[in-house]
């Protein structure tokens, strides 16, 4: 793989069709068409994993080494990668700061300003200067397996930003 960099990261963002249109109307998306099990099962892994609290399948968690009791297995937030330092800022503390004023963090000196985005209600995270950090939008399950020594942002009570 000459010329390659393996250790190259990029996001990949979770959105709705209506908010990637609305970004970039003339975007280029592939549309399936499930049969009907495929859509019910499509629509409950939508108010499952993304809008609700979660169903994780009984047989799962016994794939998984020792789990990080530090936060609910489910809670959903935003892990942020850099450099080697993983912090998850659970998607409750970048509520906090409100949906457009988000919340702040510093690293290293430098501003990492949290929101939850208004069309999709996905979190997002991005420099002052606008550029965006290697994230995850996932379960604490599944970043902490990932990321087992990692961070967990938590803002100074009445702290908002």
């Amino acid at each position: 793989m000459k010329g390659r960099r393996l250790d190259a990261m990029w996001n990949i963002d979770v959105t709705t069709v209506a908010a990637a249109l609305a970004r970039d109307p003339s975007i280029r998306l592939q549309r399936s068409r499930p049969n009907l099990f495929g859509r019910v099962m499509g629509w409950v892994m939508l108010q499952t994993q993304i809008r609700g609290s979660g169903l994780m399948p009984w047989y799962f968690h016994t794939t998984m080494t020792k789990r990080d009791q530090r936060r609910p297995r489910m809670e959903q937030g935003l892990g942020v990668v850099v450099g080697g330092r993983a912090v998850f800022y659970p998607r409750a503390e970048i509520e906090r700061g409100g949906i457009q004023s988000g919340t702040v963090d510093v690293w290293d000196g430098r501003e990492l300003k949290l929101r939850i985005r208004e069309e999709d209600r996905i979190p997002t995270a991005e420099w002052a200067d606008g550029e965006r950090p290697f994230q995850l939008f996932s379960r604490w399950y599944g970043f902490s397996f990932t990321y087992p020594d990692c961070e967990v942002f938590s803002a100074p009570e009445g702290d908002q930003a």
